[in-house]
């Protein structure tokens, strides 16, 4: 959002400034942790790739887009996240859930790929959405009467998933990492979701006395 606002800044665009600035003032880092795994730790081999996507339907109130955001994740270990503003206006948010859907699908087919480039076998890769519609389109060939205007290279996903190299399942809305990237937080809700995806702030204290 600061982004882009950079052109022509707003009192409202010095205001989110000052709130980032506050934020960064009392969080000085962001630590991903990457604990042992499969059989380093005595487990199973893991072979799942998941990709946790959400959208925020029309929140830039200027465009009127959406905001498309997501993380992968293998076994535990968080690859890739992101926070992205939609090329395409959508008319429903089961429409932007499901370009949220695409972009994880997207993501999570090029890292299963490359990691089958890499001789590491696994699962195909699951995407996870807590959108019943945004599912449900994705899940079908073709579009109806409401959604015949989107793109047809959207639709590409719809045969990822009949032939079996995308696997859609329900996400628990209360557990979707995928919220830190489409919305505003509070902290504790924030915290959680950051904990679930095996990541924490570090303070500007705690970090001072790293340093030392």
């Amino acid at each position: 959002e600061l982004a882009r606002d950079s052109a022509a800044p707003t009192v409202g665009s010095v205001k989110n400034v000052k709130r980032l600035a506050r934020f960064y003032k009392k969080y000085k880092r962001l630590v991903v942790v990457y604990p042992w795994q499969g059989e380093r730790a005595g487990l199973p081999a893991v072979r799942k790739l998941t990709g946790k996507v959400d959208s925020n339907f029309a929140n830039c109130h200027k465009t009127r887009r959406s905001t498309s955001g997501g993380a992968l994740v293998y076994g535990c270990h968080t690859w890739d996240g992101w926070s992205l503003t939609q090329e395409v206006v959508a008319t429903s948010s089961g429409e932007s859930e499901f370009y949220a859907i695409v972009k994880g699908a997207i993501t999570g087919l090029y890292i299963f790929h490359l990691l089958r480039w890499l001789d590491v076998e696994g699962t195909p890769t699951e995407v996870l959405s807590d959108s019943s519609a945004g599912r449900g389109m994705a899940a079908r060939i073709g579009t109806g009467r409401r959604v015949k205007h989107i793109e047809t290279q959207m639709l590409f996903v719809q045969h990822a998933v009949a032939r079996g190299s995308i696997v859609l399942k329900k996400a628990k809305s209360e557990t979707n990492c995928a919220d830190l990237a489409t919305k505003y937080l509070a902290q504790h809700v924030m915290t959680r979701l950051l904990k679930l995806c095996n990541m924490k702030l570090i303070g500007a204290g705690v970090l001072a006395g790293l340093v030392r």
